[in-house]
């Protein structure tokens, strides 16, 4: 059967290409070539003819690669600190997951808060322990912020780990802060702190939250070894519910100024 690629008389029709013309071409050359040197016009052709280039450039699938980008570690900005410096600080657990399951871990925490203020003594004026994380309202002494909550935050990571038997973090990262410079800015901060149950529809009122500071600022507690009550509780009144510390952490949308004998007073700002 003739092949379809074929004439009929059997001839190549590729032979009328100009691929094969020149092929022919360049073998009269050699024999030229070798009736001058005397040589075998085979021979000549088979060291003097090259393969034709490719007429077309291989494809590049990338043809404008991006270099790769190599990856900069950007140092991180030191905390400001110097002794007396007070904070709120804010630790959460990984990926916001929760960290405290039961009463007793609560308890751990503020044992260890305790343990940690003995060895690096600080003052501890609020703070709230939300399931998921924790806020602090810290004064440094002598010791860096970062190493007291490395200790706090150490101790507590290695007690999850251990007792539900995990592994892996259990807090987010650095913990974070905000340095308080105003006694206003203190105040406000420790209404923020003790709101905190209520703002997440926990609890209706601040002193049904069983895990935060809020009732030794409410029964006026200055024996607490934890927390010290007295430094904010000087500025307002703890005889009348007027203008005392609870009126004003249950009023919303305030603003403290002073008096002259150096008594707190909140405005009510217009929404």
């Amino acid at each position: 059967m003739p092949n379809k690629f074929f004439s009929k008389r059997g001839s190549d029709p590729s032979r009328n290409s100009p691929l094969h013309h020149e092929y022919n071409l360049s073998k009269e050359m050699c024999r030229n070539l070798a009736d001058e040197k005397g040589s075998d016009p085979q021979r000549i052709f088979t060291q003097h003819v090259e393969p034709s280039p490719p007429t077309s450039i291989p494809h590049n699938p990338n043809p404008n690669p991006i270099p790769e980008r190599s990856t900069i570690y950007m140092p991180r900005n030191p905390r400001i600190w110097f002794p007396g410096a007070m904070y709120h600080v804010t630790t959460r657990g990984n990926r916001r997951s929760v960290i405290f399951f039961e009463p007793k871990d609560y308890q751990t925490y503020k044992r260890i808060l305790l343990e940690i203020k003995y060895k690096y003594p600080f003052k501890l004026h609020a703070y709230c322990i939300m399931t998921n994380h924790t806020h602090l309202l810290i004064e440094t002494e002598t010791t860096h912020i970062s190493l007291i909550m490395q200790k706090i935050n150490t101790k507590y990571a290695q007690y999850i780990n251990r007792k539900y038997k995990l592994t892996g973090h259990v807090l987010e990262g650095r913990f974070k802060s905000r340095i308080i410079n105003e006694i206003d800015y203190q105040i406000d901060v420790s209404k923020y702190i003790h709101l905190n149950p209520v703002a997440a529809k926990m609890v209706h009122n601040p002193e049904d939250y069983p895990f935060s500071s809020y009732k030794q600022y409410l029964y006026n507690n200055q024996h607490d070894p934890l927390v010290t009550t007295k430094d904010i509780l000087k500025y307002f009144s703890t005889t009348h519910h007027e203008g005392s510390y609870p009126q004003y952490v249950n009023t919303p949308n305030t603003r403290i100024h002073f008096t002259p004998n150096n008594k707190a007073k909140f405005l009510i700002l217009k929404k």
